[in-house]
């Protein structure tokens, strides 16, 4: 089925009709900016950071617990949301989801106290974001087969979109109001912004008449040739999944890997201002990592289409293990800019292709489901980031403890990736049959 712009009627088409452009690529577009408004707020913590320590009189590792706090529900939901996903579809989901984190940011706005700061923007803003993280890719991977790789890593870019804008943003609103007013405007630009385009959202091409990537209904997936490493007519369940050796591979992986990448981004402006940098420039850095992060995930994408998934991963993180030690040194503005590109480029890149290598992996049955439960490991190791270099620098007065932490595991999660191979060729369950 295809998607014709022209016309009264803007909701997602109904099985049999004819349009002009596959409607997979209208939900990518929708799914960009679904996550553009309600995760790119997100990035600008680091920005309001010595404000908040300053304002409520807390330590840097205290406040910035906030943030760790937030993995662990956000690792939950994502787990419930893919289930739901699977089994209801995107639109409903999503939409609570983008609503629960605009009320989160509403709420943080009238915080006067640490502890207010880990109900709204640790609890609550946890399990929105738990939703708009997990539903978004693995709807994506849904669509798509040999587009895999490009249809995430544009979907993906979003989040690099976000993080080039929303960070500036946020040090202006500040600069010219106040962080409580900041956060106001960044919650109901998220209800304005994001909510109205779930209307668009569906759950499979299957669901309205079509095969991944476009094809003709009259086609069988294996004419269109092998997709690398994808389990095709062997699709898992989420439960026969986690018996895989492969399974837990993907789960220590992103068990380690956001560790450092949270660590970059709620610490990196406090680590400039510290080298002193002025806060005004400091700030502008997680938005060099969010363009290099745009720019990751719409080149790296493609390359893992064309080259493979795992030598394309394995380059993304050997980067980024380059920047984290660089990190350690790093004094000058130039310094930071180009440590700043070198690991966006690396993380961006690195996330779609991850996630499309569980799909590769364990088919599309239950993707949802499967990247949720993965993804509670990326909720453990993001919860463990922030505080942890917030502790090391109380600790030592300097983050080189807590970069050096961070590039270790990244050469863990390497050593697993070097290890990762696909599991025996599943036959119990095929296309769609797939329930978690």
């Amino acid at each position: 089925m295809m998607f014709k712009i022209p016309g009264s009627r803007l909701l997602a088409p109904r099985s049999g009709e004819e349009h002009t452009v596959f409607y997979g690529w209208v939900m990518v577009a929708a799914l960009f900016l679904i996550m553009f408004f309600s995760l790119g707020p997100w990035y600008s913590f680091g920005v309001f950071l010595p404000y908040l320590i300053g304002d409520l009189e807390t330590s840097r590792a205290l406040a910035a617990g906030v943030i760790s706090v937030a993995w662990i529900p956000y690792g939950v939901m994502g787990i419930v949301a893919g289930v739901m996903l699977d089994k209801r579809g995107p639109r409903a989901v999503t939409a609570t989801g983008i609503f629960i984190i605009g009320l989160a940011y509403l709420l943080t706005s009238q915080a006067s106290a640490v502890w207010h700061l880990y109900l709204f923007l640790g609890v609550t803003l946890g399990l929105g974001m738990g939703v708009t993280w997990v539903v978004p890719t693995a709807t994506v991977s849904k669509w798509f087969e040999r587009r895999r790789g490009m249809a995430l890593g544009i979907l993906l870019a979003s989040v690099g979109t976000g993080q080039m804008i929303m960070p500036p943003l946020a040090q202006f609103l500040i600069g010219h109001w106040s962080w409580q007013t900041a956060y106001i405007v960044l919650g109901c630009l998220i209800w304005v912004g994001a909510l109205p385009l779930t209307l668009l959202l569906r759950r499979s091409p299957e669901d309205v008449g079509l095969l991944p990537d476009g094809a003709k209904e009259n086609a069988r997936i294996s004419d269109l040739g092998p997709v690398e490493g994808d389990a095709g007519g062997g699709s898992w369940t989420a439960r026969q999944a986690i018996r895989t050796r492969p399974f837990w591979l993907l789960v220590g992986i992103w068990l380690f890997l956001p560790v450092s990448i949270q660590m970059i981004i709620v610490h990196v402006v406090g680590h400039a201002r510290d080298a002193g940098i002025p806060p005004e420039l400091a700030a502008t850095l997680l938005s060099v990592m969010g363009l290099s992060l745009f720019v990751g995930r719409l080149v790296i994408g493609g390359v893992s289409d064309r080259l493979g998934s795992r030598p394309t991963y394995i380059g993304c993180l050997l980067l980024q293990l380059t920047a984290l030690l660089g990190f350690i040194w790093v004094r000058d503005l130039w310094a930071f800019y180009v440590l700043m590109a070198m690991f966006g480029f690396s993380v961006g890149g690195s996330t779609p292709v991850y996630t499309k290598i569980a799909a590769e992996l364990f088919g599309r049955g239950s993707t949802g489901a499967i990247i949720g439960l993965v993804s509670f490991a990326w909720s453990l190791g993001s919860a463990t980031g922030p505080w942890l270099a917030g502790r090391m620098f109380d600790t030592t007065g300097s983050y080189s403890l807590a970069f050096a932490a961070g590039a270790a595991l990244v050469a863990l999660a390497l050593v697993l990736v070097l290890l990762l191979h696909p599991p025996p060729q599943n036959t119990a369950v095929t296309g769609t049959q797939a329930q978690a």
